[in-house]
């Protein structure tokens, strides 16, 4: 079973990861995005995408040790953790991003539809809208995080 520490470390590099490299903005599935009625969705999909701030390093670090310092006191919870982007980061996310950067909401650069759950030792993931959870594997000084996706 991983360590508190290790799901922590793992969980937040995950996501400060994402915050430094920005990924493109999914909110429809395809079929949804064949239909001409959801052109305005696609439209402020690319608005998103367009104004997503970036960050520096420093700021990406911040992020992560605010996520991380945030993850260790909430994976001991016995029903776990969650963590989502709908719009905007919620809960400890939120709080993270505030810290860090002092920057949140829709403008985030956090890809919008996109949770995590921790739960049990595991890690599952998705990033962006219909896409299917997948396990994030575990890192640490040994084994380096991959890169998402």
């Amino acid at each position: 079973m991983p360590t508190t520490d290790q799901l922590a470390h793992t969980a937040a590099r995950w996501w400060a990861d994402l915050l430094a490299r920005p990924t493109a903005h999914r909110t429809l599935s395809d079929a949804e995005r064949a239909d001409p009625a959801n052109g305005p969705v696609e439209m402020a999909e690319m608005l998103a995408d367009l104004t997503q701030p970036t960050y520096d390093d420093a700021a990406v670090e911040a992020f992560y040790r605010a996520l991380r310092q945030r993850l260790v006191t909430a994976i001991e919870r016995p029903y776990g953790v969650e963590l989502h982007v709908d719009y905007s980061p919620e809960g400890l996310l939120a709080d993270a991003l505030d810290e860090a950067v002092q920057a949140g909401g829709i403008l985030s650069g956090l890809p919008w539809k996109t949770s995590m759950y921790i739960r049990d030792g595991r890690i599952r993931a998705n990033i962006g809208y219909g896409s299917t959870l997948a396990d994030v594997p575990l890192c640490n000084e040994e084994a380096p995080c991959s890169p998402n996706p």
